[in-house]
């Protein structure tokens, strides 16, 4: 969301671009960033890098996109209010590697302005609260949508068939439903301390995050994310 989504919208890239899948920066010797399978494979189109979960490629996007032009997209469009100024640089905003992270909440709020054609709207715990004799004492009502993309005739179909990809054939395999359209994006923190998934089917847009309350690896051959969200979503 704070890479391809404004790239796309930007006209930097289309799913089929082709970026070089390669280390970006070497410091110190040391390649970065590196890949969860430690290879490079060259040649590679923006979908193929999505459904993998390529690091190298959100970078490459990033570089064409600017590393403030994704803060205020996050900051300015979807609402995202934890981030520090710290996390105006690549490893936050190409791979996640936040200050202080980031709330399901506003992963929810984010995914569903994908989901709903760059319509974004504040997430709400509830409508309308009346009294005994039918008065409003808080209301929710005038919770107006605003359009966060330049391009909503395009950019978010682009989306679409990105996050599609990534369950049909990528990381998100395990958030298939039978007989159901499912886009979603897994996300994991290095060792393993963090997992999430965030997704959306025709009906209902939902976020889970697996994790510690004192961040340690989480042991499991699987993504929990994903399983929980696809056990719940299934329903």
């Amino acid at each position: 969301i704070s890479t391809y989504a404004p790239a796309i919208d930007q006209g930097l890239i289309t799913p089929y671009s082709v970026v070089t899948d390669m280390p970006v920066f070497n410091n110190s010797g040391t390649a970065w960033p590196r890949n969860e399978n430690r290879r490079y494979d060259g040649q590679t189109t923006i979908m193929q890098g999505v459904a993998d979960s390529t690091n190298t490629v959100a970078v490459q996007v990033l570089k064409m996109l600017t590393p403030q032009s994704a803060y205020n997209f996050l900051t300015e469009k979807l609402g995202f209010t934890t981030l520090e100024n710290a996390d105006i640089d690549y490893a936050p905003m190409a791979l996640g590697g936040l200050t202080d992270g980031a709330t399901v909440r506003e992963m929810a709020q984010a995914y569903t302005a994908l989901a709903n054609y760059g319509n974004y709207s504040e997430a709400i715990s509830y409508t309308k609260v009346v009294d005994a004799n039918g008065e409003t004492i808080l209301s929710n009502e005038d919770n107006t949508p605003t359009q966060v993309f330049e391009h909503p005739e395009s950019t978010p179909y682009y989306i679409n068939d990105l996050l599609t990809n990534a369950v049909e054939n990528g990381t998100g395999k395990l958030a298939k439903i039978n007989g159901i359209d499912v886009a979603g994006k897994t996300g994991t923190t290095t060792d393993n301390k963090d997992r999430w998934f965030a997704g959306y089917t025709p009906y209902y847009t939902a976020v889970v995050w697996t994790g510690y309350k004192s961040p340690e690896k989480i042991r499991s051959q699987t993504n929990p994310a994903v399983v929980m969200w696809q056990k719940v979503m299934e329903q």
